[in-house]
């Protein structure tokens, strides 16, 4: 099993902390379960080159993109 995250940034400043929780619903337990928990991609991403942006380009904003 593998859990992967993707995702973009819509302006040039980012957050203090970008967390991520993931969950797995079991047929044992009939609810979810967490894998993660608020881990902080900004810190997993920190040996990234771009210090600045840590690994997240920019959004690609298109028509149909709705940033609300």
């Amino acid at each position: 099993m593998s859990i992967s995250v993707s995702g973009c940034k819509v302006s040039e400043q980012l957050s203090e902390k970008i967390r991520v929780s993931t969950f797995l619903k079991t047929a044992e337990f009939g609810s979810y379960v967490h894998l993660l928990r608020d881990v902080d991609l900004k810190e997993v991403m920190a040996n990234s080159e771009s210090q600045k942006s840590p690994g997240l380009e920019l959004c690609e904003v298109t028509e149909t993109t709705n940033l609300n």
